[in-house]
């Protein structure tokens, strides 16, 4: 990909004067071109410098022209071209490569060179990918490969298309054809003629890859865990009740008060019934009604305090302009609060900072794609900056907001003599909730929440989770900090969390260790003496320790040969007079039941003497990863014409018959050919030596036993380590160890 800048075409309308300017940072004259080309080359002393070209604007617009971009391997990303607009607002970058390169990548590139280079600048880069693939990519080998990536690019460019593709059911009806079955929908229907467009466009333009899409569609399915959800509703409807008759204080105060306590009392009652699944909704919906005709809404389930929102009948819901303290409110966002003095809240809500009072529905930011019109957030403040507008009396305060699934600015305006009360509301760490329209910013291009109408503060709600499952599991495999690198809390808080959950139990099971248990247990003392405790003040009985909560002790404990044998499936071969095969080969991955072989060779040795030997790729079927191709130097092209696994490995067994193979770290070469003989259905009954394993046994003062570390302890000096020849460096480490 493209690493870096490789030099900066500027144009200036002075251009002696800005050679003195950078000569004076510390820039370099390197080059002087003459009239009537004048140019001068500047950089920074030291090698790999960004170049600055330098010229007269001669009535063009002064600033850069172009940039041109340094690529990691040239042989691997080409670029086309770099063209701009006319107003400079958008530079697009044409590259070519013979391997996929993923969108994220793709996104990443894009935001370097927009920060890097033109942070101050109202620019947006693109960067447009041509793929030249070898004919190793098949529309299903190319889905597996690059699938992820348009979806990352549907996700950017329409969310409904997104989910409706993140759950489709890809099939191959024959080789170049792809069937796409997707949950049925009116909006999925709607935009089947441009995800058709988009993918087409995809495939055919952007990989060479020539292909058939269609679309079907299938019944949606109704969620297994509907029931629980019902139940769920079920407790929900009684938590209203509850609130409602804390916030209504008593059930005489008013007509309207008492009824709706009893409407949410009568539809807990009935969301219980043999019938829940309509008790739990119409409950719900008439204790919520209910609420209304009192003035009061109560708060939807973790919200995390007791306020009470404006309804139809909320002392906040006056007459146009006026507030039932007496205030006023003005244009814009200047609110006038009943002392009569510009305010910014709009709300007698003592959580809301600023604007009017809302308890809307939370849109998680990392689903918020696009221009969606308006939303409610919430999140924790990341950072803030404040910004006094001269000669407009207000101030802007930018603040960014992650609710953990992603990050997102927003802005809002306030008179300046607010905008320190605001900020402090607004401080990084604090929760808030903000209700705003999602927009794209026209200055950086980037999405934001923008028109704000409110603010609230709200209760940490990274600290406030909890278990509503009806009925609770027990974890019987957890592991703690003692299991290294596998665990990252302390046993005392997953007891706490358990039992705060209402779990009945938890089991400790960490690695080969019981550090963790001394903690547990500590704390389940303590948990058990409080529960004693509050029961006693209440006059109850202590609780049965039996039926108490419980911690599981246990270990993950394992039975290892740390001494792994030199010789595999030894039969009694003498060293003395036995043919040895040294080999290797050269794989798509590390998996022998997922990954396939692309190149095996061999050299079968007898007392010493190569006596034969034994060399081919492989034609995998399935492109070879570029990480793989860097690895060994073998790419599509070299395999495309080589025979299939299903000539070459009886040949290769064939050659090995009555040989006793040897391979460094062996399992994982022999695993190969003992797996893809199995699919063949070949015998695999061989012997083999591990050179890695023997290296320990007959080196162990040696801190490394690669093949690297052995060749300078035995002066061995290949030239390629690689592909075909690595067996040459195997049979002469094998041979020096012997």
């Amino acid at each position: 990909m493209l690493t870096q800048v490789d030099h900066i075409d500027m144009r200036v309308n002075d251009l002696e004067a800005t050679v003195e300017t950078l000569k004076k940072m510390g820039l370099q004259e390197k080059r002087r071109t003459p009239a009537p080309r004048s140019s001068v080359e500047m950089a920074l002393p030291g090698e790999n410098q960004v170049t600055f070209e330098l010229r007269p604007a001669n009535g063009n617009p002064q600033g850069v022209h172009h940039v041109a971009f340094r690529q990691s391997r040239p042989e691997d990303v080409e670029v086309l071209k770099i063209t701009s607009t006319s107003k400079k607002d958008f530079l697009r970058i044409y590259i070519s490569s013979e391997h996929l390169i993923s969108k994220e990548i793709v996104y990443k590139a894009e935001n370097e060179i927009k920060n890097q280079l033109f942070k101050n600048n109202d620019l947006t880069v693109k960067i447009y990918e041509r793929f030249q693939l070898s004919s190793q990519y098949t529309p299903q080998n190319l889905m597996d490969a690059y699938w992820e990536s348009i979806l990352l690019e549907f996700r950017q460019y329409d969310h409904i298309m997104y989910v409706a593709l993140r759950g489709a059911e890809v099939t191959y009806p024959d080789s170049a054809k792809i069937l796409l079955t997707v949950e049925e929908s009116v909006l999925t229907k709607s935009k089947e003629e441009e995800m058709l467009r988009i993918l087409n466009k995809v495939f055919q333009e952007r990989c060479g890859v020539d292909v058939v899409i269609k679309f079907d569609y299938r019944e949606p399915v109704e969620s297994r865990f509907a029931e629980e959800e019902e139940k769920k509703l079920s407790m929900e409807v009684a938590e209203i009740a509850a609130r409602l008759r804390a916030l209504n204080g008593r059930d005489d105060d008013g007509s309207g008060q008492q009824s709706a306590v009893q409407t949410a009392t009568a539809d807990e009652k009935n969301a219980n019934d043999s019938n829940g699944q309509n008790g739990a909704k119409a409950g719900r919906m008439q204790a919520g009604q209910a609420a209304g005709k009192t003035g009061s809404t109560a708060p939807q389930a973790g919200d995390g305090r007791g306020s009470v929102s404006a309804g139809a009948g909320n002392r906040n819901a006056g007459g146009k302009g006026f507030s039932q303290k007496g205030g006023f409110k003005g244009k814009g966002d200047r609110f006038y609060g009943g002392d009569g003095k510009k305010g910014i809240r709009r709300s007698d809500n003592p959580d809301v900072v600023y604007g009017r009072d809302f308890d809307k529905e939370v849109t998680k930011i990392v689903d918020i794609i696009g221009e969606i019109g308006e939303v409610t957030i919430r999140g924790r403040v990341t950072s803030l900056e404040v910004r006094e507008l001269k000669n407009n009396e207000k101030s802007i305060l930018i603040f960014a907001v992650t609710d953990f699934t992603d990050t997102i600015s927003a802005k809002v305006f306030c008179p300046n003599e607010f905008a320190k009360e605001l900020a402090g509301e607004l401080a990084v760490g604090k929760f808030i909730k903000v209700d705003g329209i999602a927009m794209l910013d026209k200055f950086d291009h980037e999405l934001s929440i923008g028109s704000i109408t409110g603010i609230k503060k709200i209760p940490d709600f990274t600290t406030t989770r909890s278990d509503h499952s009806v009925k609770k599991r027990v974890e019987l495999h957890c592991h703690t900090k003692m299991s290294d690198m596998d665990g990252v809390s302390e046993a005392k808080d997953i007891v706490k969390r358990a039992y705060k959950w209402g779990h009945p139990a938890i089991a400790i099971t960490d690695h080969g260790v019981v550090q963790g248990f001394t903690d547990a247990n500590h704390v389940w003392d303590d948990l058990y003496k409080a529960e004693k405790n509050a029961r006693k003040e209440k006059g109850e009985p202590a609780p049965d320790k039996q039926d108490f909560f419980k911690v599981i002790y246990g270990v993950e404990a394992y039975i290892v040969d740390d001494l792994k044998e030199i010789t595999n499936n030894d039969k009694g071969q003498e060293i003395a007079g036995t043919t040895f095969v040294v080999f290797d080969i050269e794989t798509t991955g590390f998996s022998p039941v997922h990954n396939k072989i692309i190149e095996i060779g061999a050299v079968k040795v007898k007392d010493g003497r190569i006596t034969d030997r034994f060399s081919t790729f492989i034609n995998p079927k399935v492109p070879i990863p570029f990480a793989i191709e860097k690895l060994t130097g073998i790419n599509d092209s070299m395999v495309a014409d080589a025979p299939e696994i299903e000539t070459v490995l009886p040949q290769f067994l064939s050659f090995c018959e009555d040989a006793v193979l040897v391979a460094h770290n062996a399992s994982f070469d022999t695993g190969f050919i003992r797996e893809n003989a199995k699919r063949l259905s070949l015998p695999a009954d061989f012997t083999y030596l591990d050179t890695m394993i023997m290296s320990r046994v007959l080196l162990p003062e040696q801190n490394k036993h690669t093949l690297d570390a052995l060749c300078k302890v035995f002066n061995v000096s290949l030239e390629t380590t690689t592909g075909r020849w690595m067996m040459r460096k195997q049979r002469r480490i094998f041979s020096c160890i012997l």
